[in-house]
């Protein structure tokens, strides 16, 4: 959190301003407090990005090693890839103000309170949207309501997060990952052994060890949680056998939890706390948006172009999923290759419009043309059409192969949509997804 005084105020350099470090120290020893006080990060993978969204994928499955001899070859093993889910990111805003007469009426501990309470704020709010999420995916619910907006809570299967029924990567029955049981100490070592058997990819068993119970602030639901865990003798049971639950389980009772479910409910969740931090998902791709990369592509080819006389525009927009880099590079290699081999006082331009859930980007240039023979051949490495002109701009082929490599990638397609003496147009359609 940063505190700022306005030049007008005059109190930068004040006895006031220069309150700031004290103030800032305490925020920052509070906001440790409150995040080791936490559940979120016990509840969901929590991470940090710089992108406008990203697709969240589980890691690659590997079914395990087979005899094959000493000397004998290595097996191949299976490289699939998970469920994959988007994430969009939203920006959360709040502010509070510092008045001047705050300032001269020597509330100086108002300075420290209500920034305080801002922090304290800000937690609660995380907290509670955590809360939402869970409490929505609880009770059944696609999607969360909070704060006015809709936020889409779907498994990366599709299924709702506590679905009776998950379909596994293999054949077989589904995994369910709810339970209906009153809480017990029977219902409790029965949904333990069924987590103990979830399965991947390759039919191997997942590792998921629960050590986590998670419940409401609820009497009833505390009491029967804490008998069943907290002895050492069996509480059903009148012959003293050994509770073999005894001090195998972390219990958290979020009370954020109760203001998103249905009152009277006493749902118990478990989970594995290492599991995520071990083999969790993985952020493999950024969401792209095209129109300011498009944008900046320009603004970096500006000299280039004005050198060469050539007008630069672009319209449109769209949002893909993909290599930020490459498709920057994909992009920029296009844009280059239209200014180089264009007419003085020529123009390029870049459009992107969806059409049947691709997105169809069009790089259109005033230059001499493409000689039909050659569209398809100006795609492999090393290929160009006017010798000389690529040495004149220090080419050596490489820039269009790139290009292709890099829409094979994303699943996508380039050709030569249209070229003439007018021109040429090429059109790169990418999965939006």
């Amino acid at each position: 959190m940063k505190i700022v005084f306005s030049e007008g105020s005059g109190l930068n350099d004040s006895v006031y301003g220069k309150c700031q470090a004290p103030i800032r120290m305490f925020l920052e020893q509070r906001g440790e407090q409150f995040e080791q006080q936490s559940v979120l990060k016990d509840l969901f993978l929590m991470g940090t990005s710089d992108n406008y969204g990203d697709m969240l994928t589980t890691m690659t499955a590997m079914s395990g090693f087979e005899p094959v001899g000493e000397n004998g070859a290595y097996p191949a093993d299976g490289m699939q890839e998970g469920y994959r889910k988007l994430l969009v990111y939203d920006t959360w805003k709040d502010s509070f103000a510092i008045s001047a007469e705050m300032i001269e009426d020597s509330k100086l501990m108002d300075l420290k309170k209500q920034p305080a309470a801002f922090l304290t704020g800000y937690n609660r709010t995380r907290e509670m949207f955590g809360a939402a999420l869970l409490g929505n995916a609880i009770r059944g619910n696609a999607a969360a309501q909070y704060h006015g907006k809709s936020f889409d809570i779907n498994a990366a299967d599709g299924v709702t997060l506590f679905h009776t029924a998950h379909p596994p990567k293999v054949a077989g029955d589904n995994q369910c990952n709810s339970f209906k049981d009153e809480f017990s100490v029977d219902a409790l070592g029965k949904l333990e052994t069924a987590m103990h058997l979830f399965r991947g990819d390759n039919d191997e068993i997942l590792d998921v060890a629960p050590d986590t119970i998670v419940i409401p602030e609820n009497a009833d639901l505390k009491k029967a949680v804490f008998t069943a865990i907290g002895a050492d003798k069996d509480p059903v049971t009148a012959n003293n056998a050994f509770n073999y639950q005894y001090g195998r389980w972390t219990v958290i009772v979020w009370s954020y939890l109760n203001q998103f479910i249905t009152a009277g409910t006493k749902p118990w969740l478990l989970l594995d706390s290492k599991y995520n931090k071990t083999y969790g998902g993985a952020v493999w791709n950024d969401r792209i948006q095209l129109a300011p990369m498009m944008e900046e592509i320009l603004t970096d080819l500006a000299p280039l172009a004005e050198k060469n006389g050539i007008t630069l525009a672009c319209d449109g927009d769209g949002a893909m999923t993909g290599s930020d880099g490459l498709i920057y590079r994909l992009l920029f290699n296009l844009t280059e290759n239209a200014i180089k081999y264009n007419h003085p006082g020529g123009t390029v331009r870049l459009t992107v419009q969806e059409e049947a859930a691709r997105l169809v980007i069009r790089v259109a240039d005033t230059g001499c043309g493409i000689p039909e023979p050659y569209r398809e051949s100006i795609f492999q490495p090393f290929f160009r059409v006017d010798k000389s002109r690529s040495r004149e701009y220090g080419g050596v082929g490489l820039g269009l192969s790139l290009v292709w490599a890099i829409v094979e990638l994303h699943g996508g397609s380039v050709c030569v949509e249209d070229s003439s003496e007018a021109g040429t147009t090429i059109a790169v359609q990418l999965p939006v997804q």
